[in-house]
């Protein structure tokens, strides 16, 4: 349709609306952005977003996201004076979590409701948007200097009035346009807030910044780039030498067809993932470069696929790839050869064309180009599906284990054509069950929860076997967890390990030595 066109309809939309009577209303009012007094002491670093919510595959392709508008006002008029060129200044990086449902099958329900009610009862809607935004402010060590998680959330209200089918219409017109502005003035608001971060702790950051400015002047030659003190060869810092971290986090304790074929929730699958997740975002978890993270209805069989396929698509040789899997697993009941994980979605009847088999997550992991790979696979739990006739009783009869230790032999080359890199730590041995416990912090699975620990600094004490130099090495974690797990469960659970990997990397810095 031609401009003139589209005059047209948005005159006719405001007639509309202005004659039957449709009432929009949109939050948060807009924040305002003024220009810092004092002199910037920050840099923009690096900025990432991730889309959670079923609208994230159209905002991905349409550009819906608050990453590239927050750039912008960050770089333009008064928000631009946060920022400096000066090669002292410390690097501010951020990371947003953008989440919103998409409003086109609620909206198609209300019009359906409209024309069965012949448009005479007025009808209301309503739309929100999240976005987690955590800004990490560093040194030119790499060092954090501060932190401040911020939070904004955004309303787009209707309510429609007879004849309702017209005015719902018409605000369907003008529905991108509002939804654009419901965004735009969120990101007003995390500018805002941000400047009033930076305000509060502006002294200790200006202190930071004369800091950063002696340390460069005492390094010879260009400053190292941003990002890079956090990650030298091994025995220097965090992670040794990678480029990019990544990591895709799947935890699923409510299943979509529980009670079918003997398949059951987990009580605590979802809630360690978001912790997982939670913690590799953090200072102390490296500030992985990319976080994914499905969880229950989120974690279907087409998102697990899209996250490994999609979102891990730029991984380059030297970056670092955590695959982390919460929930159930095994054998299709019917061909007890073929292994699956079992998603949020996966039918227990028809496990083969709704599950995620371990065949194709070979696959995948074949076609990254990371030299380190580690996967950590929390399966193997009770009640998973069975087949009385076939006779699947439990984790005795379930290879998923084996299936997951053998993803080691994934092919791939290494640095100078050696193998790759490719670990894969099992929450229990083949036979086993995974356990769960509400003693330990609240309910999580007993793998997860000493994982944790591990990475949080426990390995690192030199009571637990640690060398307490600050730092969690993947040996460090590993041997904490495998004895933690074997103590609480009185040896009815032994973590295991297959494939081969630098126990020197670097998997956390939970406190400096």
């Amino acid at each position: 349709m031609g401009t003139a066109g589209r005059i047209v309809r948005a005159l006719c939309a405001t007639v509309v609306v202005t004659a039957a009577g449709c009432s929009i209303k949109l939050s948060p009012e807009p924040a305002e952005v003024t220009r810092a007094s004092q002199a910037p002491v920050l840099r923009l670093g690096q900025v990432t977003e991730e889309l959670t919510g079923t609208w994230a595959a159209a905002a991905r392709a349409n550009g819906w996201g608050g990453k590239h508008p927050l750039i912008h006002m960050l770089r333009q008029s008064e928000g631009a004076s946060l920022l400096s060129r000066d090669r002292a200044s410390l690097t501010m990086d951020i990371h947003l979590v953008s989440d919103h449902e998409h409003d086109d099958p609620r909206l198609f329900l209300l019009g359906c409701m409209s024309i069965a009610t012949v448009g005479v009862i007025p009808l209301p809607f309503h739309s929100e948007w999240s976005t987690r935004c955590d800004v990490l402010i560093k040194d030119a060590r790499g060092a954090a200097v501060a932190e401040y998680p911020l939070h904004v959330k955004g309303c787009y209200d209707i309510w429609a009035y007879p004849p309702t089918m017209f005015t719902l219409g018409a605000a369907g017109l003008r529905g991108p346009q509002d939804g654009a502005e419901v965004r735009r003035r969120m990101t007003t608001h995390l500018v805002a807030d941000l400047q009033k971060a930076v305000g509060a702790d502006y002294a200790r950051l200006a202190k930071a910044k004369a800091a950063n400015a002696q340390y460069l002047a005492s390094v010879p030659g260009p400053a190292p780039p941003q990002g890079t003190a956090a990650t030298p060869a091994p025995g220097g810092a965090l992670f040794g030498p990678i480029s990019r971290r990544w990591a895709v986090i799947v935890g699923v304790s409510s299943y979509k067809f529980r009670g079918k074929m003997g398949l059951g929730n987990l009580r605590y699958a979802a809630r360690d993932a978001q912790a997982l997740a939670a913690f590799l975002r953090s200072t102390q978890g490296g500030r992985f470069d990319h976080v994914v993270l499905l969880t229950d209805e989120r974690a279907t069989t087409r998102n697990v696929k899209a996250a490994l396929r999609e979102q891990l698509r730029s991984v380059q040789k030297n970056d670092f790839v955590l695959i982390s899997w919460s929930g159930h697993g095994g054998p299709d009941p019917r061909e007890r050869k073929r292994l699956y994980l079992i998603t949020h979605d996966t039918d227990p009847a028809h496990v083969a064309s709704t599950g995620y088999s371990m065949a194709e997550l070979r696959t995948d992991m074949a076609k990254l180009e990371a030299d380190k790979i580690l996967v950590i696979a929390d399966t193997c739990h009770s009640a998973g599906i069975s087949d009385p006739e076939l006779g699947i009783r439990g984790p005795e009869d379930n290879k998923i284990v084996d299936g997951f230790r053998g993803l080691h032999t994934v092919a791939g080359k290494g640095p100078g054509g050696a193998a790759p890199m490719r670990m894969i730590f099992t929450s229990c041995e083949s036979g086993e069950t995974s356990l769960e416990s509400a003693r330990l912090g609240g309910g999580h699975g007993v793998f997860t929860w000493f994982l944790l620990k591990a990475l949080a600094g426990d390995a690192d004490a030199r009571s637990f076997g640690g060398n307490a130099d600050g730092t969690v090495t993947l040996g460090e974690a590993i041997e904490f967890t495998r004895d933690q797990v074997k103590r609480f469960t009185q040896n009815q659970q032994h973590p295991d390990t297959a494939g081969r990997f630098d126990r020197r990397i670097r998997m956390s810095m939970p406190r400096r030595p």
